[in-house]
C-alpha cells in the first residue's frame, strides 16, 4: 500500500504518532506518495526508499490500495 500526501501543500513528518515540537523529522509535498508501515489513531506510519520511516497525520493523506 502507498500513502499520498493530498493537502496542505507541505506536512510535517513526525518521529513518533504525536503532535510535539521537536519530533519533525522530514516534509513532505502534496503529491508525494510513500510506503504505508502502519497506523496508530489518526496517523500513518510511512516508509520511505531509504529504510527510514515517520508518521504523518491521516487526515493530510489518502490511503491508496
Amino acid at each position: 500500500k502507498m500513502v499520498e500526501v493530498i493537502t496542505p501543500k507541505i506536512i510535517n513528518v513526525h518521529s513518533e504518532p504525536k503532535i510535539k515540537s521537536g519530533n519533525i523529522v522530514y516534509k513532505l509535498k502534496a503529491g508525494t506518495q510513500v510506503t504505508y508501515a502502519d497506523e496508530n489513531e489518526g496517523w500513518y506510519q510511512i516508509e520511505f526508499a531509504n529504510g527510514k520511516k515517520g508518521w504523518v497525520i491521516k487526515k493530510y493523506t489518502k490511503l491508496l490500495e
